[in-house]
């Protein structure tokens, strides 16, 4: 950016003193021709004094002005027509009208004034601080996690529960401001926090995005923010897998039985019968279940020469007798939880044990 007499951050320079040059300097003139401009920054506007002074070098009561202004050429500086300082006066050009820069109070306060249009007395950013009409948080995401915590109101337009895609009204500039991609959060009284990530910019007012937990209700969105960022803070990892095992015990009882220790609240849940054979009858079984409460169960029982078979979407655990397509084990979904996930032990089947695969 060019130096301009408007700069709020002017440097100053050493041995700047010289002497003003013919025509010398009119009212509400502009421009000022000099001795010298050496050691004058180029840089940054200025401020520039101009005082006249007697045959020992004693300043004049009176004659001593300020001005914001700049650097035009060696012998040539531009003035603004009022002083900052003083009054303004016709000064006759010689060696006793000097001009020179130095810290002055103008120069001081300019600065002062230029800090605290984005900052307060304490130091700290303003809140409404925008770059290129855009908020400044923005642009300084590492302050909350890797979140661009926004002022903006965020509303509900609708709620795709098959595809897990919430659309959401924003106040403007979505275009210029989001991109496929970001990621997103906000709060809402039902579910609390959620996250998603942007599939769409609809238009200027609106977006979609996929959710990657919770569901998007009809009611007050807070604390909306996005990121950039691959892992911003409490963004549920997009690789999240848990291996485990439910072992026999839960199985021996009916009831709900809540799986902990998975680390996550699952989105998918798969679940497989540990196969068991007694040398004549071998079981197994696989089943599923999902956050919105989707489930499916198959299992078979067999010998050499006979089996039995049963699936059904009520259940997402189970095993079937042999010579019968009765369980003997069956279980079904109830919730997802924080860290698991909870089953209903519909039928007990004592001995049995499961493996799981949550994904979240």
């Amino acid at each position: 950016m060019p130096a301009s007499p408007q700069d709020k951050f002017k440097k100053v320079g050493a041995n700047t003193v010289t002497s003003l040059a013919a025509p010398g300097k009119n009212l509400a003139a502009t421009s000022i021709n000099v001795g010298s401009t050496t050691n004058y920054p180029t840089d940054t506007g200025l401020v520039i004094g101009i005082r006249i002074v007697d045959s020992n070098g004693n300043a004049m009561p009176g004659t001593y002005t300020e001005w914001n202004g700049m650097y035009d050429s060696p012998t040539s500086l531009t003035i603004e027509s009022t002083p900052v300082y003083g009054t303004d006066q016709v000064y006759g050009a010689g060696a006793t009208t000097q001009v020179f820069l130095m810290v002055s109070s103008s120069l001081h306060n300019q600065m002062v004034d230029g800090l605290l249009t984005e900052h307060t007395q304490s130091g700290g950013h303003k809140s409404n601080i925008s770059v290129n009409g855009q908020p400044l948080s923005d642009f300084v995401l590492s302050v909350s996690g890797g979140w661009a915590n926004l002022t903006d109101t965020w509303t509900y337009s609708a709620w795709d529960n098959t595809n897990k895609i919430a659309t959401i009204n924003v106040p403007s500039d979505a275009t210029t401001r989001y991109s496929v991609g970001m990621k997103l959060k906000f709060t809402q009284s039902t579910g609390g926090t959620k996250y998603g990530c942007i599939t769409q910019v609809v238009s200027a007012t609106q977006l979609k995005a996929y959710l990657v937990s919770g569901t998007f209700a009809n009611e007050t969105i807070t604390a909306p923010a996005y990121s950039v960022v691959e892992q911003p803070f409490g963004y549920p990892p997009a690789s999240s897998i848990k291996v485990g095992t439910i072992n026999a015990p839960t199985f021996d009882t009916t009831g709900n039985k809540s799986i902990t220790g998975v680390g996550f609240k699952p989105r998918l849940v798969e679940f497989t019968l540990l196969p068991a054979s007694n040398g004549v009858v071998t079981t197994t079984g696989s089943g599923a279940m999902d956050s919105a409460g989707n489930q499916f169960i198959t299992a078979t029982t067999g010998t050499t020469t006979t089996a039995s078979r049963n699936s059904d979407s009520l259940g997402c655990i189970g095993g079937v007798n042999s010579g019968a397509a009765s369980w003997f084990v069956r279980a079904s979904y109830v919730s997802m939880d924080s860290d698991g996930f909870t089953i209903n032990v519909t039928t007990a089947g004592i001995g049995s044990v499961v493996g799981y695969v949550a994904y979240a």
